[in-house]
């Protein structure tokens, strides 16, 4: 009688173990792939250069009116391969301003397609003085002074845009 009772008991143990891991499987397993999945890239750009060097920019997105008026303004660093990219409404002539900008940045004009038109490097802090180049463009990259002739980017070059994913 004693073997019988202690069989059934192993029964139920092995079951209620059986349970458990279903509950694992069917509740955390799901609720683990789906944080994994919401969670999102920053955005990026790369850009190919013409020796085919691809350079890899994690960039703020500038694509309200509120948020392209601020800008980098106010900031007292920005890191080594960090940048902004301003998304603007219409390809026109862009003109850019360092009022309030405290570090010197390079400028990339860019074209609709995707291409670097025009550079603006090295720009002074605080200056109202307007930054533009002779084309029209669509989308403006601001990145760290020096970047630009450190990576050996130069008009023509394809930019690569990585929204969040």
């Amino acid at each position: 009688m004693k073997t019988a009772r202690k069989t059934r008991l192993m029964g139920d143990g092995m079951k209620n173990r059986f349970i458990f891991i279903l509950i694992l499987i069917f509740v955390f397993l799901p609720l683990g792939l789906m944080i994994s999945c919401n969670k999102k890239t920053n955005p990026s750009v790369e850009i190919l250069t013409e020796k085919k060097i691809l350079i890899r920019i994690t960039v703020e997105v500038a694509d309200t009116f509120s948020v392209r008026q601020q800008g980098l303004m106010y900031r007292d660093s920005l890191g080594e391969n960090a940048g902004m990219l301003f998304i603007m409404p219409s390809e026109q002539i862009q003109n850019f301003w360092m009022k309030n900008t405290k570090i010197p940045l390079d400028i990339i004009f860019i074209f609709s397609d995707w291409k670097i038109a025009g550079i603006i490097e090295n720009t002074k802090p605080y200056s109202e003085e307007n930054v533009s180049i002779d084309k029209p463009t669509r989308f403006v990259l601001e990145v760290n002074a020096g970047f630009c002739k450190k990576h050996g980017i130069q008009a023509g070059d394809k930019v690569i845009y990585h929204p969040i994913q």
